[in-house]
């Protein structure tokens, strides 16, 4: 049986390099045969109303909660461009916590908050291993950086 994960990390940054990123989480998840559906938020930001109105948040908020809700796992990527935690992803993962499996990515090597590390289940740096976790088994793997 295959689970659906949801796919959390920031994708504002000015030289695509956390876009880049997110496609290559999503690309390797894709591979996994333990996944069937990936929800990618950045992927998601049509709505009705103009885009970065008050509407439009509400309507692109609840569609990710929705969307956490339906997850069988959130993977989030731990991977900043300039300024520490995307709060997007921080809230995700907060969300998620005893709720869901959580897989925390981290291609880049810098200290995890103790809350985070604390939140998650598995920790991987390579996209490599994405496309190859258990899913089905939520498989457990300790992180093995530096905490700040």
């Amino acid at each position: 049986m295959t689970k659906n994960i949801y796919l959390a990390g920031p994708f504002f940054d000015e030289k695509n390099e956390q876009r880049n990123r997110a496609q290559k989480a999503f690309d390797a998840l894709s591979k996994n045969p333990t996944v069937g559906d990936i929800y990618l938020p950045m992927n998601n930001q049509e709505a009705d109303a103009p885009e970065l109105s008050l509407a439009w948040s509400k309507e692109v908020y609840q569609r990710d909660i929705n969307a956490m809700e339906n997850a069988d796992a959130i993977v989030a990527i731990h991977d900043f461009e300039g300024h520490g935690m995307d709060e997007g992803t921080a809230f995700e993962i907060g969300w998620a916590i005893d709720k869901k499996y959580i897989v925390l990515f981290q291609e880049n090597k810098f200290p995890v908050n103790v809350m985070i590390l604390q939140g998650a289940n598995y920790f991987t740096d390579s996209f490599e291993e994405l496309s190859t976790i258990d899913f089905d088994n939520e498989e457990q793997k300790p992180y093995s950086g530096e905490i700040i």
